[in-house]
């Protein structure tokens, strides 16, 4: 057989591949040879020293002609360096792609990367503050340099910066914070080795909470003002071989982001940069690329196919597969997270290179080898074949491929499933964007159905195609395998099956889990994140839809039937919870990706009732499971990545267990488990009979943010069944607290789940001002809502609600109370809200301050009251008068604070023209800032790239003056920042705060300044600074509100 033969070369692979890896391996000039394993004893062999003066150290950096001045005796005290204490290095290991034995060739002269570790030591707990690790991590590598000369004679050395821009006034820091590397030579030897500093990432455990600077376990970067800094490309052969697989792997697993698989795709860029001396691009970036886009295999395809490697193609096509394979056989044999990557890049990379003639036959017989479990049968329909491209391999099109491999496919299917196919043909190429594949439609056979999915489909439902596909597990045989078209007309149901459902006789229970095959219409192949819900069922206008949907609901109660026995401790169960610390918290059912139930387990009649009830004219149903654990979890808010590797874990656990269960007690389950993965970002995957179900494990406080989610959802259905014209306004509300997530611990904008509960059921229960127009109200709070969700939907021109100022001792005022509106201060002030999607005129703020949460909480109030005043004045609402109630006012109308900028600086949301350079799109800053920002000597190509001048004026005010105003900006094109007062600034101080000195003045209120002294903000002076500062950005400072006056002598 054609598919067993290749799936029996493809076992002789990997002896292949080790062969092959031996025999690309490239050996070293004896001289070189020689001169790595002196330089090396010499690495093990230093002696330990202590400098104890400051001018020892400055010495030591002089010599090795690191700095063209003097270092002044300030700056050493600046990094606190007043003695170190040099310690041999921990290891010394031989690194990078030369120590793998993936090189093809090494580059003239050749060049050999040594990593050593700095000991622990040697570096203070307090060194990640201000930069001190990078100035310790140079006079260390500074100690070794003086030592390697002594031992080694005729001994260069020469300092290698990072191309990365660093500036500070600090020479020491200027010089350490490029992160240089030495690089080792002798007139003697044709050989070149490069020092690669390396530290133990478990120094600093403040910064194990971002595991992703340590992702390759190298010396890198610090995070500076919360950025995200890339690795150095200095330090990406600086990874010990036996650190390059299990370690990365549980980093990647507790990072849950897409970084390298492995770090052997850092060191196949590393042999692409040897051979084609390309740009060695960061290695996150590249590894990004390499999942996702696979930029670098078609530029590595394309630079063979034009000959740039006329001696190494071949085996550099074959070397590719051939490390990914290797990667692939040390993985554990155990499906985990980690493995889906490898195998989705393994067969990505292959498809990307199937098209080169080297390579026609390998990805075949690759792709027979890896058909595991996780991979799925659209890999096999991959349109190679090897014969064919050898015999013809530049006249044969991809359609005669396809119809070339397809006829033999179709034999093995034919024979495989024998009589029970009606039709076995290909789909429609209209159907499917992607031509790299083939599907595969089949059509049943009706009195076979019933037969092909009740039993046991290892013994039923492959027949004689079992010795051909014996690789793979029968469990997973018919989602891997079958994609089911599904349509009414098309498969012809069994009239008996459909008079049974509408009569709701027991048979349709009995029968209900064959309904599956009819009606469910997804590509198994394609099973991602995306495809958790089922595809939209297909109906035509027949009555028996209604029937179908009832057979469903019966469906679901078996399915949910399975998933208790799966997780719980009932009569008989396979449960869970006698191994690991997790417990069934609820069942959530959505209808329509929206219209949500909670309900527990001892609910599930009434789950049933209703769904056959009263949603029996809805077509789509998912089901979502709330696991929560009874172990103590990392708080979510501080430490997030550390909180997402504890539900990793819990997940891949999880996952064993429940493979161990099924393993033991499948036959007790009603319903057949088709499918189970583990995705890297914590969820467990479920195909219960023909549901999707997908698992999730939460902590307790997760779980009751969720409840307080789900609540909200019952509530808005309640109010959208009950109050029909606010039908839509409720589904828009449950949509935004869906999609957008902001149901959590921190709740909207600060406000706690309690308080958004209680403001939108306030939103829409309460009675309003006005019963006649309820059309008019229904409109403003759409609007409200769209508001608030930032939805791209929402109108374009900004809301603006008048709200009232309220005293903190005033009671809140509802409708029903009857409330006056004596009771209501007469003062109004304005506060914005606005979308994203308006590109003129909004104001954006991510923090809300308290001021800010506090008037929220009576918008709802304010806007019915101002629309009903304007209803009763003019007996209704035209679209003229609209515009004038949400007209935009300016930032004096409701801030305190008034920061004009200056306009020529402001940047302006316009389209920019492709061909544009980039000097031309840079924007130019005023000398003032740039001193003020310690950039005054550098050019303006060098940092003007990417630089903000109004970010970076607007977070020293939020850094300074945080305290007394809540600064709100204009992303797009705003000419103004504004400062709302913080109500708690306005109380004086009767405790005098040394920091806060500069920025108060004493008032006398007795004789004695002692005695009876209060403190209080000094507005001019901080006005002054502000000014200072912004000098040449900022055009004119306002106070305006409560504060104008205060500051007359400004």
């Amino acid at each position: 057989m054609h598919v067993a033969l290749n799936a029996f070369e493809g076992l002789t692979w990997e002896s292949r591949a080790r062969v092959l890896l031996a025999a690309a391996q490239v050996s070293l000039p004896a001289d070189t040879g020689a001169f790595l394993q002196q330089i090396r004893a010499a690495l093990e062999a230093l002696d330990p020293r202590r400098l104890e003066s400051p001018d020892e150290i400055a010495g030591l950096l002089k010599s090795q002609k690191l700095f063209s001045g003097d270092l002044e005796p300030v700056h050493l005290d600046q990094m606190r360096l007043h003695s170190v204490a040099y310690l041999a290095p921990s290891r010394v290991e031989l690194v990078g792609s030369y120590a793998l034995g993936t090189v093809v060739a090494l580059p003239e002269p050749p060049l050999v990367d040594v990593a050593f570790e700095v000991p622990r030591k040697f570096l203070l707990e307090k060194d990640y503050l201000d930069g001190r690790y990078h100035v310790r991590r140079l006079v260390y590598l500074a100690e070794v340099v003086r030592q390697l000369r002594d031992r080694v004679p005729d001994l260069e050395a020469t300092w290698v910066p990072s191309n990365s821009f660093t500036r500070s006034e600090n020479p020491l820091l200027h010089a350490a914070l490029q992160k240089p590397v030495v690089v080792l030579s002798s007139p003697k030897v044709s050989g070149r080795i490069r020092l690669l500093p390396a530290l133990t990432p478990d120094k600093f455990p403040k910064l194990m909470q971002r595991p992703e600077l340590y992702c390759f376990r190298a010396f890198q970067d610090l995070p500076q003002e919360n950025e995200r800094i890339a690795l150095n490309t200095h330090y990406v052969n600086s990874i010990r071989s036996d650190w390059s697989i299990w370690a990365d792997f549980d980093l990647l697993v507790a990072t849950t982001k897409r970084y390298a698989i492995v770090s052997d795709c850092v060191r196949l860029l590393k042999l692409w940069s040897a051979n084609r001396q390309l740009t060695l691009i960061e290695p996150v970036e590249a590894a990004r690329r390499l999942v996702s886009g696979h930029e670098l295999a078609l530029q590595t395809a394309q630079l063979v196919e034009q000959g740039e490697f006329p001696a190494h193609a071949a085996s550099l096509s074959r070397l590719v597969l051939a490390v990914f394979r290797a990667i692939r056989a040390r993985l554990p044999v155990e499906p985990s997270i980690v493995r889906v990557e490898v195998e989705a890049a393994l067969r990505s990379f292959a498809s990307r290179l199937r098209e080169l003639d080297q390579v026609g036959g390998i990805y075949y017989t690759l792709a027979g080898c890896c058909m595991e479990p996780l991979a799925y049968f659209d890999s096999i329909l991959q349109v190679t074949q090897r014969r064919s491209a050898k015999r013809n391999p530049r006249d044969a099109t991809l359609d005669t491929l396809r119809g070339e491999w397809l006829q033999r496919v179709f034999r093995t299917l034919r024979r495989a499933l024998g009589d029970r196919v009606a039709y076995l043909g290909v789909l429609p190429r209209r159907q499917h964007a992607n031509t790299n594949f083939v599907q595969v439609g089949i059509k049943w056979q009706p009195q076979n159905m019933l037969r092909t999915i009740d039993r046991d489909p290892d013994e039923q439902f492959w027949g004689s195609g079992r010795l051909e596909w014996r690789r793979f597990r029968s469990g997973e045989i018919l989602h891997c395998l079958v994609w089911a078209e599904s349509s009414i007309e098309r498969f012809q149901i069994p009239q008996r099956i459909v008079d049974a459902a509408l009569k709701k006789e027991p048979d349709a229970q009995a029968k209900g889990n064959t309904l599956w095959l009819l009606e469910e219409r997804h590509t198994p192949g394609l099973w991602t994140r995306e495809h958790l819900d089922l595809r939209r069922w297909r109906y035509v206008k027949d009555p028996r839809s209604l029937a179908l949907y009832q057979a469903r609901c019966v469906l679901l109660g078996k399915m949910y039937q399975a998933l208790c026995q799966l997780l719980m401790d009932a009569d008989g169960a396979i449960g869970i919870s006698k191994v690991l610390p997790l417990r069934v918290q609820a069942v959530h059912v959505a209808v329509n990706d929206g219209e949500w139930l909670r309900h527990t387990a001892v609910e599930w009649p009434e789950l049933q009732e209703n769904l056959q009830g009263r949603w029996a004219s809805r077509y789509r149903l998912t089901a979502h499971v709330e696991l929560e654990s009874t172990h103590l979890w990392p708080d979510a808010t501080e430490s997030a990545d550390a909180a997402q590797a504890v539900r990793v874990a819990f997940t891949i656990a999880l996952y064993r267990a429940l493979k161990r269960g099924l393993r033991k007690h499948a036959e007790r389950l009603p319903v057949p488990v088709r499918f189970i993965q583990a995705t890297r970002h914590g969820d467990l995957l479920l195909l219960l009979g023909c549901f999707p179900i997908r698992l999730r494990v939460c902590s307790a406080a997760e779980a009751v943010s969720m409840s307080a989610a789900f609540r909200l959802h019952a509530q808005l259905s309640s109010i959208s069944s009950r109050f029909p014209a606010f039908g839509p306004t409720a589904r828009l509300a449950k949509r935004f607290l869906a999609a957008h997530g902001l149901v959590d611990l921190a709740g909207i904008d600060g406000l706690s789940p309690a308080a958004v509960e209680l403001l939108l059921s306030r939103l829409f229960t309460d009675p309003l001002p006005w019963g006649d127009c309820p059309a008019t109200a229904w409109g403003g709070l759409v609007r409200f809502l769209h508001l608030i969700a930032k939805t791209e939907t929402a109108l374009t021109e900004p809301l603006v609600i008048p709200i009232l100022n309220l005293s903190e001792d005033e009671p809140p005022w509802y409708p029903e109370t009857g409330g006056l509106e004596s009771s209501v201060a007469s003062k109004h002030c304005w506060l914005r809200l606005c979308t994203a999607s308006d590109p003129c005129g909004t104001l954006l703020t991510k923090q809300v301050a308290a001021e800010v949460v506090r008037r929220m909480r009576l918008v709802c109030r304010a806007a019915l009251q101002h629309l009903g005043d304007a209803l009763h004045q003019d007996g209704g609402l035209e679209p003229d008068h609209l515009g004038v109630i949400f007209r935009p006012p300016p930032l004096a109308s409701f801030c305190d604070l008034v920061l004009e900028l200056e306009h020529a600086l402001v940047p302006e949301q316009v389209i920019v023209d492709s061909g544009l350079g980039v000097a031309d799109r840079e924007v130019h800053a005023p000398d003032e800032l740039r001193q003020r920002f310690g950039i005054a000597d550098a050019t303006t190509e060098q940092w003007l790239v990417g630089f903000d001048p109004i970010g970076m004026y607007l977070r020293w005010l939020r850094e300074m003056f945080g305290d007394l105003w809540v600064f709100l900006y204009d992303a797009y094109g705003g000419r103004w920042i504004g400062g709302i007062w913080r109500s708690a600034a306005s109380q004086p101080a009767l405790s005098l705060d040394v920091s806060r000195t500069s920025y108060r003045r004493v008032v006398k209120s007795g004789a004695r300044i002692p005695a009876d002294s209060r403190l209080e903000w000094n507005l001019p002076e901080i006005l002054h600074d502000m000014h200072a500062v912004g000098a040449g950005l900022v055009r004119e400072i306002r106070l305006c509100g409560q504060l104008t006056g205060a500051c007359s002598g400004y």
